[in-house]
């Protein structure tokens, strides 16, 4: 399953010095429909021009597929293309399924930018609630080959009340697999998570995860979210592993270009609050 995630975004060109796999995918889009007009965002992140609007393709999926088999990623690739411009061509894309909604941290810069290119039509604009400092929530919708964010009109036409769609999203969560947090290597008292899905964030509503990773631990944990898959941990009571824990993922957000946030939350009974520096 490759994720395509169709938002609205500003297409600008730059100068990006993208690795060799992104470049051959730019290339490939290119190829199938030079219409498409890929830009290179950073060497996960390619952005195209369809007929429905702006499409973002994101390469988690596949460099993972090519990292496993080499000697099948020409067809990886091919895949991807023919999937991305199949669905785009699409309705599938718009159609909202409530079945598939699940709960993501974002940085609260991307939503604004998002927001800003829907030019006030109430509703298109991204449903959203507050998470921590510089982050919000916002509700995914996932098939098998699209990603996009619920927006106004997806509540409208479901019925759904935010505070439903929210329990429903969280609900979800489990299906996606528990993460296995492992100790950093000469970073001593973190722990690391890493998934490979683009839903890492979605993890933090799963009560389970929070249970494993203390019980891990051996007491209560801050977790940083610096990007979209990467969660890292120490153990709240551990002075300095926590200052190690807020360098580590300010550096990782600094030189991430889909970055989420530098802060740190714990567990807070059925939530989450943000640790205070």
């Amino acid at each position: 399953m490759w994720r395509i995630c169709f938002v609205v975004t500003a297409l600008q060109a730059v100068p990006a010095h993208a690795d060799s796999l992104t470049e051959r995918v730019a290339a490939a889009f290119s190829h199938e429909d030079p219409k498409l007009q890929p830009t290179i965002k950073s060497d996960d992140e390619i952005h195209l021009t369809t007929r429905m609007g702006p499409v973002t393709v994101f390469l988690d999926r596949v460099r993972a597929e090519c990292q496993r088999r080499p000697e099948n990623c020409e067809v990886s690739i091919k895949g991807l293309v023919s999937s991305t411009t199949t669905i785009a061509a699409s309705s599938e894309a718009a159609e909202f399924n409530a079945e598939n909604v699940y709960p993501v941290v974002r940085p609260a810069s991307s939503l604004q930018a998002m927001q800003a290119t829907v030019s006030g039509d109430v509703k298109r604009l991204f449903i959203s609630r507050p998470y921590i400092s510089g982050a919000v929530l916002l509700y995914a919708i996932d098939s098998p080959r699209a990603l996009r964010f619920v927006n106004s009109s997806d509540l409208e036409h479901s019925g759904l009340t935010l505070d439903a769609l929210d329990k429903i999203a969280v609900s979800h969560v489990p299906r996606l697999g528990p993460l296995k947090f492992e100790q950093m290597r000469e970073m001593p008292g973190l722990w690391a998570g890493i998934a490979h899905d683009g839903y890492g964030t979605s993890r933090l509503f799963d009560p389970k995860l929070w249970e494993a990773l203390e019980a891990q631990a051996g007491g209560p944990v801050a977790v940083a979210l610096p990007t979209r898959d990467w969660l890292l941990a120490a153990r709240l009571d551990d002075a300095q592993a926590i200052a190690r824990l807020r360098t580590i993922a300010a550096r990782i957000v600094a030189g991430e270009p889909t970055a989420v946030t530098a802060a740190l939350v714990r567990r807070d009974g059925e939530s989450w609050i943000e640790v205070p520096p």
